[in-house]
């Protein structure tokens, strides 16, 4: 891949609740989109924190790391912000976005959108599934914010056009031969969400009979039917849902090691300064959202223990979890004070 004809974006120019408006030039479904909507774009995704966006695809609805978008053109991509009088809503926006994790993707009803054929949506229940701009619509109209009249009938040129953003100029920049070997040859850990979400709430649906659509809904589902609390705990422990954080460990485990062992890393960098920055911005995310899952689930374990006089499983699993990957985080942040503090 030559590095001179493709384009990252500078996640230092972006900000949580950014809406970016994408295309490809080669597949073939974008090409209809874009033929059929009389836009330059097919596709939309919403950043959901530092460094990470979700949206919907063919996989369904997952959170992914937009270090792996690449672009050909300029022209390829569009990048949205909230005016200012709206910016409030975006907390509360990126919460209604997390909740939709886990749905499925709609091909028919994206079709269903496109040639407004209300006979098509037999095939799908359309609270049952996600395409990207319904979603990104959806979660607007929640917050009070309409996009289109029918969140149904939302397309990436309908977002790309709305009065509520503003674009934001400037934010690519060609890509240098470290992204590109990043995003060609290293595992895509959000590959691996997807499927093991999938495979939970595919094991959860076999197990209740119930049509539980997404995480969110998953972990809710336990307050009211505790009898399938062991049940729960064991899914998602038997298929891989601690496998997402252990590739991160894996991966940059020199993070969450002892200082030297994080000094030494980052002292071969060819550029500590801007390193540190980045892994800043990624650990006070992170321990803001880690954090708050914590609390998230004790709150929910709490209401389960009064309802059922007796403590969840399930929920108790979940904190651990989270609990760990909160004070991973904080060993980050702790490394990198101490780093500088030693500068």
């Amino acid at each position: 891949m030559n590095n001179f004809n493709y384009y990252v974006l500078d996640i230092d120019k972006l900000e949580k609740g950014d809406v970016i408006c994408t295309t490809s030039k080669k597949s073939f479904i974008s090409g209809a989109i874009r033929i059929g909507t009389k836009s330059n774009y097919s596709h939309v995704l919403m950043v959901y924190g530092y460094g990470a966006f979700i949206h919907a695809d063919s996989m369904g609805v997952y959170s992914h790391n937009i270090q792996r978008l690449i672009f050909r053109s300029v022209d390829s991509v569009k990048v949205l912000r909230l005016k200012q009088e709206y910016q409030t809503i975006i907390p509360k926006l990126c919460e209604y976005l997390k909740s939709e994790v886990g749905k499925v993707y709609g091909t028919i009803s994206a079709l269903n959108a496109w040639l407004k054929m209300d006979f098509i949506s037999r095939f799908e229940n359309p609270s049952d599934i996600q395409f990207c701009s319904k979603l990104i619509a959806e979660c607007f109209e929640k917050c009070n914010l309409k996009i289109v009249d029918n969140p149904k009938e939302c397309f990436p040129k309908h977002i790309a056009e709305s009065k509520l953003f503003l674009e934001v100029l400037n934010v690519l920049k060609k890509c240098n031969n470290k992204e590109i070997d990043f995003i060609e040859n290293t595992k895509n850990p959000q590959v691996l969400q997807a499927e093991i979400f999938t495979q939970i709430l595919t094991k959860i649906k076999d197990k209740t009979n119930v049509n539980i659509l997404t995480v969110s809904e998953t972990e809710i589902f336990i307050l009211n039917n505790p009898e399938f609390d062991l049940a729960f705990k064991e899914i998602y422990e038997n298929n891989g849902y601690k496998d997402i954080h252990k590739i991160e460990l894996q991966r940059n485990g020199y993070r969450y090691s002892t200082y030297e062992i994080f000094k030494k890393h980052i002292d071969m960098s060819t550029e500590p300064s801007r390193q540190l920055d980045y892994l800043q911005k990624i650990a006070d995310g992170l321990i803001t959202e880690r954090f708050n899952q914590v609390n998230q689930y004790v709150s929910i374990q709490n209401e389960f223990i009064n309802k059922n006089n007796r403590p969840s499983v399930f929920y108790e699993y979940l904190i651990s979890f989270y609990s760990d990957m909160l004070k991973c985080q904080e060993k980050l942040r702790q490394n990198i004070l101490e780093y500088k503090k030693q500068a």
